[in-house]
């Protein structure tokens, strides 16, 4: 197993071998005699942790905040103008205020009169029109 560019931490079953049938492989570690400890290994230097723990925070709060106001902008740009139409005959769900000719007449208002450009079905099977 020696000089074949091996990584990481010996395993367990292969910690009985000698130590010289490992050399070779920089990247090995474990507890093993002539091998550095994996723990001492992967031990990050502290001015990266310190970067991390402060510029990755700092980065998510700036973006969000960007990406916050993008989106204010763009709403506020494609503000939609809503028409609303007054209601002419006074609460519409109410059924003290129940007329079936008013509710027809703004139901045919709304819907521009059923319009043929509106229709889905055609007509050579011989179906009802569907709006």
């Amino acid at each position: 197993m020696s000089f074949n560019n091996l990584d990481g931490e010996i395993p367990t079953y292969l910690r009985a071998n000698p130590p010289k049938s490992f050399v070779g492989n920089k990247g090995l570690c474990g507890h093993v005699k002539g091998f550095p400890s994996c723990s001492q290994r992967r031990r990050l230097a502290p001015s990266f942790i310190l970067s991390v723990t402060i510029f990755l925070p700092l980065t998510l709060v700036l973006a969000f905040t960007i990406f916050g106001f993008i989106l204010l902008l763009k709403s506020k740009s494609e503000n939609p103008k809503l028409v609303t139409r007054a209601a002419t005959n006074g609460d519409v769900l109410s059924v003290r205020n129940y007329d079936g000719k008013i509710l027809y007449e703004d139901l045919i208002d709304a819907t521009e009169d059923f319009p043929i450009k509106y229709c889905i079905v055609d007509k050579t099977f011989n179906l009802p029109n569907i709006y």
